[in-house]
């Protein structure tokens, strides 16, 4: 059984806010952003530091080469990036897939780099992902439901002015047999 200073001591425990890993994170990018930015500069590289991509594992960092600055000037240079970032590893994606930051007359190439704090995802996002896609699987269903009812209205329609396009020839020929005896 706890004695009194134990339980004293864990009733002023508070649990740390949601976003202090994110306060972290983002600290250590942007010290990677700018250890990057000076890299870059003491590699003869002109190039600068665009635009960062913060996601759970990894950071990417879109870099905006200068007019004339080739993309192997930064793939020769990975190792020595991985070094400079104190990263496990580095992966140079170009072209950058889904660029839309490029600024005129530049091309842009990405460092992608494993985050030193990996966040995990927080059971919260992921019941809402999964409920965003329930939700929408529900309503192609509905719309699916909804144009096979429209469909089926349209069948029933056309076999309703059959049946009384049918029913009015019978009447008449039945009329004119009639008349004929």
């Amino acid at each position: 059984m706890p004695n009194e200073d134990q339980t004293n001591s864990s009733a002023e425990y508070r649990l740390p806010q949601r976003d202090c890993l994110a306060e972290i994170q983002e600290s250590c990018v942007a010290d990677k952003s700018a250890a990057l930015g000076l890299a870059l500069h003491e590699f003869n590289i002109d190039a600068r530091v665009l635009m960062i991509n913060l996601r759970l594992a990894t950071t990417t960092y879109e870099i905006a080469l200068a007019p004339g600055v080739k993309v192997a000037a930064i793939t020769d240079r990975s190792n020595d990036i991985m070094r400079t970032l104190k990263a496990e590893s580095v992966r140079i994606l170009a072209p950058l897939p889904g660029n839309l930051a490029a600024l005129p007359g530049t091309s842009t190439v990405g460092i992608e780099v494993p985050n030193t704090v990996k966040e995990k995802a927080r059971r919260s996002d992921i019941d809402a992902e999964a409920s965003q896609s329930r939700l929408q699987n529900a309503l192609d269903q509905i719309r699916k439901v909804r144009e096979a009812i429209n469909e089926a209205n349209v069948t029933f329609q056309r076999l309703r002015d059959e049946a009384m396009t049918a029913t009015a020839e019978a009447v008449q020929h039945v009329e004119r047999a009639s008349k004929e005896r």
